[in-house]
């Protein structure tokens, strides 16, 4: 009688957790369906065939795919902005391992989205599991992120629990000499990416800015895009 008290107990205790779990689920499931941010598209969604998961990959293919000397990571004013650009997708980024301040200028294509992090890495040399949880342990110590588009700003980017918060598949980097890794040219994997990413609906023709910023321990950004999206 003692043992089935206890196994009650327990199983009580049990199910009272995955209830909680399911109502946190439900709640966060709830404020992304919700979309405080009409121009941002639904982190939960499939914007143009990937999940932000995929493209946040896809982001960091292109990325280091381009030798540093045209690499928009490293770009102050806007002129690498383009570069290798292609699809309905462009990529709008950050500075690459300094912190600091970029202003740029850009045309865009009419009918493109724009996807970007606010902060985000990415995470090689080891299993699987381990690079994730060096991942999701970096993303803990991002404060003060912050993004605005055209001045207003966008809410529920707090962390470590916020809505954007997106994880990568498993993915391949193919890296050309002169790499913004510094490693040899060739392909490397295993490798996982976590961060803070939005997917901005296409803008309409005209002039809009678009602002982001955040910090962690020994790295910080600030970027703004002045964007010029031609008809």
């Amino acid at each position: 009688m003692t043992t089935t008290t206890r196994l009650r107990g327990r199983t009580g205790l049990a199910l009272s957790l995955v209830v909680a779990l399911l109502l946190a689920i439900s709640a966060q499931r709830a404020r992304a369906d919700s979309n405080p941010n009409p121009g941002i598209l639904p982190p939960n969604s499939h914007a143009f065939g990937l999940t932000n998961g995929g493209w946040s990959a896809a982001s960091w293919q292109y990325v280091g795919s381009i030798p540093v000397p045209n690499n928009p990571l490293f770009d102050q004013t806007g002129a690498n902005c383009g570069m290798g650009q292609s699809g309905p997708v462009w990529f709008l980024v950050g500075l690459f391992n300094a912190p600091g301040t970029a202003t740029r200028s850009r045309t865009i294509p009419a009918g493109k989205a724009l996807f970007f992090p606010i902060l985000n890495g990415a995470f090689c040399c080891g299993t699987i599991g381990q690079i994730r949880a060096l991942g999701q342990r970096t993303l803990h110590d991002d404060t003060n992120l912050s993004a605005a588009v055209d001045g207003t700003a966008i809410p529920g980017l707090s962390t470590p629990v916020t809505i954007y918060l997106a994880l990568s598949p498993v993915f391949t980097l193919t890296l050309p000499d002169n790499n913004i890794f510094g490693l040899p040219a060739g392909s490397y994997s295993p490798i996982v990416s976590d961060g803070i990413y939005l997917m901005l609906a296409p803008l309409p023709a005209g002039p809009h800015t678009v602002h982001f910023a955040g910090s962690s321990p020994g790295f910080s950004l600030d970027i703004t895009y002045r964007l010029a999206i031609t008809s």
